[in-house]
C-alpha cells in the first residue's frame, strides 16, 4: 500500500484511461507527484482538497514531441521577444498538454543559433518544457514542404557541435535526412551526444533510412508526409520503420494531414509505436488568418495552413504546401478515436508513447503511483474540462467538492 500521510488532493468519480486500460479510479496526490491510485469501491484516503470528477474520463497529460506555436504566436519568433514562447505553450497548455518540446525549423547558420539561444532561454525555467526540437536545416530540399529552400543544407559535425553548445543541454530533438551528404554520420554524432534523432524531410530509399534506423536514429517525423511513399518495390522510410521495430513513427492525427483510413491502418500496422503529434504553428487556438512561420507567410483558411505563394493575396491553391496544423493535441484525440482507434490506443499515443521516445517514461506519460500528477478531465465527448501539471490547475475544473 502506498503512503498516502499528506494527500493534497484526491480525484474521486472518475474514469482513469492509462496503460492501455480503462477503470473507474480515484487519484491521490502529494507534493506534485501520484501517491496512490484505487479502483473505485477501494477506500480513497482524506485530502485537503477532493474534487468529484463527476463520471469524466481522467487521463495522462498529453506529451508533445512535435510543435511550432499556437495561440497567434510560433516558437521560431524574433529573438529579442521572449513572450512569444510563453504565449504558444499557455495555448496548448489549456488544451491538456503538460510536457513538451518546442520546435524550430530550418534557418540560416547564424540565425539558427539566435533562435537556439533564444528559446533556451525562455523555457531554462519551465519544468514542462523537455527542450528544443530541431525540424531542419539538415532536410532534403525537396522534401522541404513549407521550409525555406534557401536555409537548407547538408550537415557537418562542426554545425552541429555548434548548435548542441548553443542549446545548452536543451537540444533533445533534431530531424535529419539520412541521404544527404553527412547524413548518417550527422546521425551517429547526435545520438552520441544524447539526441533523439528522426528521419524525415527525406526522399531516402528503404535502405537509406534503414542504415539511418541502424545508426541509432528512433523516430520518423510526421510519417506519410515529405517523404516517398511506401511503393510495392520501393517501401522507403516507412517501410523501413515498419522493419525496425524499435522506431516510432509520428503521425498527424489532426484529420487534414492523414485521412481517416490511413490514421487507423497505420496506427494497427505500428501499434504500440506511433505517436501523435499536432505540428502545429501559431494559429493552433488562434482561428483563421493570416500568419508567420520562420518568416514565411502562411495563410489559415477552414482549419488548413496552407504556405502563401504568389502575394498576400493568393487564393492559395490546393497545391500550396501545407505548412504545418492548427490542432491541439484533444483535437487529435478526438480525430483517432473518430477515425475508429480505441480510446486507450489512442491516449497511449498521445501519452506514454511519446515520453517513451524521450525516455521520461519513467516519470510522465502513465497514471501510476510515483509518477508526476499530469492529468487532463475529459468529458464524454473527449473535451477538455480541467488540466493538472504536477499536481497544479492549469484548468480548473468547473465543480469542486469540499473534503
Amino acid at each position: 500500500m502506498s503512503d498516502t500521510r499528506g494527500i493534497d488532493l484526491l480525484l474521486t468519480g472518475g474514469t482513469v484511461v492509462t496503460d492501455g486500460q480503462a477503470m473507474p479510479a480515484w487519484i491521490a496526490v502529494r507534493d506534485g507527484i501520484i501517491a496512490d491510485v484505487g479502483r473505485a469501491g477501494q477506500r480513497a484516503p482524506a485530502a485537503r482538497e477532493v474534487h468529484d470528477v463527476c463520471g469524466r474520463l481522467v487521463v495522462p497529460g498529453f506529451v508533445e514531441l512535435h510543435v511550432h506555436g499556437g495561440g497567434g504566436s510560433g516558437f521560431d519568433a524574433a529573438p529579442d521577444d521572449l513572450t512569444h514562447v510563453a504565449r504558444a505553450l499557455a495555448t496548448h497548455r489549456q488544451h491538456g498538454t503538460t510536457t513538451t518540446l518546442v520546435s524550430l525549423v530550418s534557418a540560416s547558420r547564424p540565425e539558427l543559433l539566435r533562435r537556439i539561444t533564444a528559446c533556451r532561454d525562455a523555457i531554462a525555467d519551465d519544468p514542462g518544457v523537455l527542450g528544443i526540437h530541431l525540424e531542419g536545416p539538415w532536410i532534403a530540399d525537396s522534401w522541404c514542404g513549407a521550409q525555406d529552400p534557401a536555409a537548407l543544407r547538408p550537415p557537418r559535425r562542426s554545425e552541429i557541435t555548434e548548435a548542441l553548445e548553443a542549446g545548452a543541454g536543451k537540444i533533445q530533438h533534431v530531424t535529419v535526412a539520412p541521404e544527404l551528404p553527412g547524413g548518417l554520420d550527422a546521425v551517429r554524432q547526435l545520438v552520441a551526444a544524447g539526441v533523439t534523432v528522426a528521419v524525415g524531410h527525406t526522399g531516402a530509399s528503404y535502405d537509406q533510412a534503414l542504415a539511418a534506423f541502424d545508426a541509432g536514429a528512433t523516430l520518423l517525423t510526421h510519417a506519410g508526409n515529405r517523404m516517398p511513399a511506401w511503393q510495392a518495390r520501393e517501401p522507403g522510410p516507412m517501410g523501413a520503420a515498419h522493419h525496425h521495430r524499435d522506431v516510432v513513427v509520428e503521425l498527424i492525427a489532426d484529420g487534414v494531414h492523414l485521412h481517416s483510413a490511413t490514421l487507423r491502418g497505420w496506427a494497427e500496422l505500428f501499434e504500440g509505436r506511433w505517436a501523435g503529434i499536432t505540428d502545429s504553428m501559431a494559429a493552433a487556438g488562434a482561428g483563421d488568418g493570416m500568419y508567420w512561420l520562420a518568416g514565411r507567410r502562411v495563410a489559415v483558411r477552414d482549419g488548413v495552413a496552407r504556405l502563401v505563394q504568389g502575394g498576400e493575396g493568393s487564393d492559395q491553391p490546393r497545391h500550396n504546401p501545407l505548412a504545418g496544423a492548427v490542432a491541439t493535441s484533444d483535437v487529435l484525440l478526438r480525430t483517432a478515436v473518430d477515425a475508429g482507434i480505441a480510446l486507450p490506443a489512442a491516449v497511449e499515443a498521445l501519452t506514454w508513447t511519446p515520453a517513451r521516445v524521450l525516455d521520461v517514461a519513467d516519470r510522465v506519460g502513465s497514471l501510476r503511483t510515483g509518477y508526476s500528477a499530469d492529468m487532463v478531465v475529459l468529458d464524454g465527448e473527449l473535451h477538455v474540462c480541467a488540466v493538472l501539471a504536477r499536481g497544479l490547475w492549469l484548468r480548473e475544473l468547473p465543480h469542486n467538492v469540499a473534503p
